[in-house]
């Protein structure tokens, strides 16, 4: 019978492709306390600079990809999503200055990321290239020296045939 985490290990997107992602912003130069996502400790969001990762699943990714299993059991395996990455500074002159460079590591990175998360922090998942870039909005709100960038990406991803034994 399959357990809490091995439902978690295969269905928890929200979760699973945000922290590989980190992953691999911390491989990459950023540490672990400047790459965030929603299971990071809460007392780490107040730092700067940082990024925070988060994951909106947009439903299945037509036409449907269907994991056929055994026991003629056909699942639906592939979904399409938003990533949205935050960096965030102080928005003081080198706060500001930090900020772009954050800004362009995040463009540098999210180019490679299928290349680099792929086998590696995402092995039961499958991050699909391209990650299409969308918008960018820049807000600076002085009263609180927070400098942020919102960066989206519009991202197909899929959970990989041999995950799904440990829930059938």
């Amino acid at each position: 019978m399959p357990t809490d985490a091995d439902y978690l290990a295969i269905y928890d997107l929200e979760n699973i492709i945000p922290a590989a992602i980190a992953q691999v912003f911390t491989a990459n130069g950023f540490t672990a306390a400047s790459a965030l996502t929603a299971q990071s400790d809460p007392a780490s969001q107040s730092k700067r600079p940082r990024i925070e990762i988060w994951l909106k699943v947009n439903g299945a990714y037509l036409p449907v990809q269907e994991a056929h299993m055994p026991q003629d059991v056909s699942l639906n395996s592939a979904y399409k999503g938003t990533l949205t990455i935050y960096a965030v500074s102080a928005a003081d002159n080198p706060g500001k200055l930090v900020h772009s460079i954050f800004r362009s590591r995040v463009r540098a990175l999210t180019a490679q990321m299928p290349y680099l998360v792929n086998g590696v922090y995402l092995t039961k998942h499958k991050l699909h290239a391209p990650m299409v870039d969308g918008d960018t909005a820049v807000s600076i709100k002085t009263e609180n020296d927070l400098q942020m960038s919102t960066l989206t990406y519009s991202i197909n991803f899929s959970i990989q045939n041999d995950a799904w034994a440990a829930i059938l």
